[in-house]
C-alpha cells in the first residue's frame, strides 16, 4: 500500500513538473506586435528577446549600423526571438515583422531584417524592394552559409551575428564606395620578444604553411548532411563534395526527380541542380541530396510560395531623376511557376551636386509618394518618421526579398 501511494506521488510530481516546464515554452510564441521595435524602444537597431547576445555585441551592431545609416540611409534591423510559431514559416514571420515595422525608408524601401528565431534553428534575412539589386538573394545566401551559420553551429550567436551583419554593411556600402566596415580580434597569444632566435622563426614558418595548407585542403570540401534535402551554392563553386558523417566522398547522381519549381527554376536559369549520393552510409531514408547551384543575378528571385528561384526580377524607369527632382522606377516581380505577381513604383534619389547633398542631409528621407500596387504579398504598412533622428524606422517594405538558412 505504502509502494503504491508512494507510486501516485511520483505520478502527479511528475505531471505537475511536466506543466512547469512546458509552460513558459508555449510562452515564448510571439506575434509581431509584441516583438519590441529597438526604434522606440532605446533608439538602437538590435532586439534580443532570446537574450542570446553579449551586451558589448548590441553595441557594436549598434554602432555599425548607425555608421551604415549616417553614410547612404541604409536600416538593418537585428532580432532574436525564442520562437515563430504563430507565423506558418520563419520567412512569413520575417515579411510580416519587416512591414509591421516599415524597415528602411519610404522612398527607396532600402530596409533589411536580420532575423534569428532560436528554436527554429534558423536565420532568415529580409530585403527591401530598394535593396535587392545591391544584395540579391544568392548573395544574402552566401552571407548566411559562411558567415552565420557556422557560427552557430558551434554556439557563437555573438560571433555569427557580428559576422553576418558586417558582410551585410561591407555590401550594401560598395555601392556607395565607402569604407569597409571590419570587425578585428587581436590576438596575444604571439610573443614579440627576440629571444626566439632562428630555431623560432623557421618553427614558426612551418607551423604557418602546414595550417595554411590544410585550411586551404578544407576550403575546397563541403561536408554535406545526407538527411538534407537541399543545399543551395552559388554555381561558381567548385569545391569538392564529402558526406559530413563519414567524411567520404559522395559520388554524383545523374537521374535526378526534380520538382516542377525546380525544372521551371533550371529553364530559367537561375538555378541549376546536381545530385550527390553517399555510398558508404547507404541511407534508404535519403537516397541522395539536392545542391542548388544558384545565378548571382538579381533578376532570379526565390518565390515565397514555391520556394524557387521561379520569379524573374525587371526594372523600368518610368521618370528619371534629375538635380531638382526624384524619379521614378517600377520594379515587377512575376513568378513563372505560380500565380504570385507584384509591381511596386518607387522613388529614385535626385542626382546630387557637392552643393545641395549637405544641404539635403537635414531633410527627411520620408516620403509617401510611392505608387504600390501589390496583386499579391504584403503591404508596405510602416510607421511614420523619419529614420534614426525620429525614434522609428522609416517606412519602407518588402516584398519577399531574401533568404533563409539552418544550422
Amino acid at each position: 500500500m505504502k509502494t503504491l501511494n508512494t507510486l501516485k506521488q511520483t505520478i502527479t510530481l511528475g505531471f505537475i513538473s511536466s506543466i512547469v516546464i512546458l509552460t513558459p515554452l508555449s510562452s515564448q510564441a510571439l506575434t509581431v506586435e509584441e516583438v519590441t521595435n529597438p526604434r522606440q524602444d532605446n533608439g538602437g537597431w538590435v532586439t534580443d528577446m532570446a537574450d542570446i547576445l553579449s551586451d558589448a555585441t548590441e553595441t557594436e551592431i549598434n554602432r555599425m549600423i548607425n555608421n551604415l545609416e549616417q553614410t547612404n540611409g541604409t536600416e538593418i534591423a537585428v532580432v532574436t526571438v525564442p520562437d515563430t510559431s504563430p507565423s506558418a514559416t520563419p520567412k512569413a514571420f520575417a515579411t510580416e515583422l519587416f512591414n509591421h515595422w516599415g524597415i528602411g525608408k519610404a522612398d527607396t524601401d532600402n530596409g533589411v531584417l536580420f532575423l534569428i528565431p532560436v528554436s527554429d534553428r534558423h536565420v532568415e534575412i529580409e530585403t527591401g524592394y530598394g535593396i535587392e539589386g545591391i544584395l540579391p538573394d544568392a548573395k544574402v545566401g552566401d552571407i548566411i552559409d559562411t558567415k552565420i551559420t557556422p557560427q552557430y553551429k558551434q554556439g557563437d550567436f555573438d560571433r555569427g551575428t557580428l559576422d553576418g551583419t558586417s558582410a551585410l554593411i561591407v555590401a550594401l556600402n560598395s555601392s556607395s564606395n565607402s569604407t569597409e566596415e571590419a570587425i578585428t580580434t587581436s590576438d596575444n597569444s604571439v610573443d614579440k620578444g627576440l629571444n626566439w632566435g632562428i630555431f623560432a622563426i623557421v618553427g614558426g614558418m612551418g607551423l604557418i604553411l602546414t595550417r595554411g595548407f590544410m585550411a586551404w585542403r578544407q576550403r575546397n570540401k563541403i561536408f554535406v548532411n545526407p538527411r538534407k534535402t537541399k543545399i543551395a551554392l552559388q554555381r561558381r563553386d567548385n569545391r569538392q563534395i564529402h558526406c559530413a558523417k563519414c567524411n567520404q566522398p559522395m559520388e554524383k547522381v545523374n537521374n535526378l526527380e526534380l520538382t516542377e519549381p525546380q525544372r521551371i527554376a533550371q529553364n530559367l536559369g537561375g538555378a541549376s541542380f546536381r545530385g550527390y549520393k553517399c555510398s558508404n552510409c547507404h541511407n534508404e531514408k535519403y537516397p541522395y541530396v539536392i545542391l542548388s547551384y544558384f545565378s548571382n543575378s538579381d533578376r532570379y528571385l526565390d518565390c515565397p510560395d514555391c520556394q524557387e528561384l521561379t520569379v524573374i526580377r525587371t526594372e523600368e524607369t518610368i521618370k528619371e531623376a534629375t538635380w531638382n527632382s526624384k524619379g521614378k522606377r517600377l520594379i515587377s516581380k512575376k513568378c513563372h511557376c505560380c500565380d504570385y505577381q507584384t509591381e511596386k513604383v518607387i522613388s529614385i534619389p535626385r542626382l546630387y551636386s557637392p552643393t545641395n547633398r549637405s544641404k539635403d542631409r537635414s531633410r527627411s528621407y520620408v516620403d509617401s509618394s510611392y505608387v504600390d500596387t501589390s496583386y499579391s504579398g504584403y503591404g508596405g504598412g510602416g510607421f511614420d518618421g523619419g529614420g534614426s533622428s525620429g525614434g522609428d524606422f522609416g517606412g519602407g517594405s518588402s516584398g519577399g526579398g531574401g533568404a533563409g538558412g539552418d544550422w
